[in-house]
Formats: C-alpha cells, structure tokens, sequence
C-alpha cells in the first residue's frame, strides 16, 4: 500500500472535515439547514449571522469537487502532492477558525 493509493481519500476527508466543521457551527448560530455538501451553501447560510471573507470562500471552492468525486467509481481524481497538502492546511484553517468562533 502507497501513500498514492490514498490521495483522493485524503483530500475527500479534508472536504468532509470543512463541511462538519460548518455545519457544526450552523447548529451553533441556529440556522437550520439542508442535506448538502456544499461548502458554498453553508457559507452563505452562515453568511445571515456571520460573515466569511472572500479568501474563505475560495479556500472551499478547491475542496468542493473531493465530495463528488470520490462518491462516483467512474471519476478518476489523482491530486498532486501540492492539492493534497493544501486541502489539508485549508481544512486545518476552517477547523481552527469554526473553534474560534464557537469559543468567543
């Protein structure tokens, strides 16, 4: 087994990691929801109690197609050492500020 054989399973589990993370603060602010898994959605709900930069919403948007893709066998993604670096410190930084802002 390689670390290669992993590398859409890791960034998927980053996508998952940013999207419990809103949803989790979701529940906090008391805004209800819809099943979804996307991360733009949950930032704009977030969006009527508290707000998120543009660089949020872009940092989301590169995860975005890890929840679609790993879903549907036909889908072959391969991210670069580079993109699985980056959804990990993007998913990193989403858990970091929702913790901050629960803590506050």
């Amino acid at each position: 087994m390689h670390l290669k054989d992993y590398t859409e399973t890791i960034c998927y589990h980053c996508q998952q990691a940013v999207e419990k993370a809103l949803k989790a603060y979701l529940i906090y602010l008391e805004i209800d929801f819809k099943k979804s898994h996307s991360l733009e959605y949950l930032l704009n709900l977030i969006g009527l109690k508290d707000e998120f930069s543009d660089e949020w919403y872009e940092m989301a948007s590169k995860l975005e197609n890890y929840a679609v893709e790993i879903r549907y066998p036909d889908v072959a993604v391969f991210p670069s050492d580079e993109e699985i670096i980056n959804a990990i410190e993007i998913a990193e930084k989403f858990h970091n500020l929702i913790l901050e802002k629960i803590k506050t």
